[in-house]
């Protein structure tokens, strides 16, 4: 008798256990599906950055931000070429071409051109950082389609880059001039593509996101330049907050020709 009750226990807490943790792998497995889903809610197509018809928007905006370096490492090269062969998507993204490429650190305000003192306080800080190595490594994590408007990269700062060195700096900057941030990121991204026309059905946009999903082997290296704070019209013309620094970043990083005769044949279209 004694046996067959320590036996019925031992089967009720093992069936405990076994339900337990399945309950565990549900939630775990709905919480990561619920994180990553994209929604459509098709339409009104009100962009900052780009119009109805996938040109760039011109207005004044100021960030501290990084740089993809250029080239492309070869996956994320491969993955750019990939997307870019998807013609479909075309017709409702406008690419941003790689030269822009960059994630953004913190985003200050539009109006900082019109104040000498907070352009003075910001070269002051970009010589700051200038002093530091912030050239660095990143992983891609995943690829997705944010509400429908972009297809984001997200990246992941390597080697604790990002508490050792981006939350330093954001403290400081909130300390010295917390009147120019409008928001420090604490998850970071390259846009690779805006959208500028509503996706009619809900099929069309269930079969875009898995065009962005499929690519395999998604993990791959991205290096960012070191820290600048840039002003920029669009999206093509980035101007670094120092004019006259002695490197190649003092040059204006200008989309190349193709993309003009692109828009053209997207306008034709």
């Amino acid at each position: 008798m004694f046996v067959r009750i320590t036996a019925i226990r031992r089967l009720f807490y093992v069936s405990c256990l076994l339900i337990g943790t399945c309950l565990m792998i549900y939630q775990f497995r709905q919480n990561r599906t619920e994180r990553n889903a994209t929604v459509y809610e098709p339409g009104p197509d009100i962009d900052l950055y780009v119009d109805a018809n996938g040109s760039f928007i011109h207005h004044m905006k100021y960030e501290i931000l990084q740089f993809v370096e250029i080239p492309l490492q070869d996956r994320f090269n491969e993955f750019y070429n990939y997307l870019d062969q998807q013609s479909e998507l075309k017709d409702y993204f406008t690419f941003v071409p790689q030269t822009a490429y960059h994630i953004t650190l913190t985003k200050l305000k539009d109006e900082i051109s019109e104040n000498e003192e907070h352009i003075k306080t910001l070269i002051r800080e970009q010589q700051k950082l200038d002093k530091d190595e912030t050239f660095t490594l990143c992983l891609s994590k995943q690829a997705y389609n944010l509400e429908q408007k972009e297809i984001r990269v997200e990246l992941e700062f390597q080697n604790n880059f990002f508490e050792e060195n981006i939350t330093k700096y954001q403290k400081r900057w909130t300390n010295d001039f917390p009147d120019l941030i409008v928001e420090h990121r604490k998850t970071f991204y390259v846009t690779i593509a805006y959208q500028y026309k509503t996706i009619p059905t809900k099929e069309m946009f269930d079969q875009f996101n898995e065009i962005i999903q499929n690519w395999q082997d998604f993990t791959f290296e991205v290096y960012v330049e070191p820290i600048e704070i840039c002003s920029y019209a669009d999206l093509l013309i980035y101007k670094p907050i120092v004019p006259d620094r002695p490197d190649d970043l003092t040059v204006d990083k200008i989309i190349p020709e193709e993309l003009d005769e692109e828009k053209n044949a997207k306008d034709e279209r």
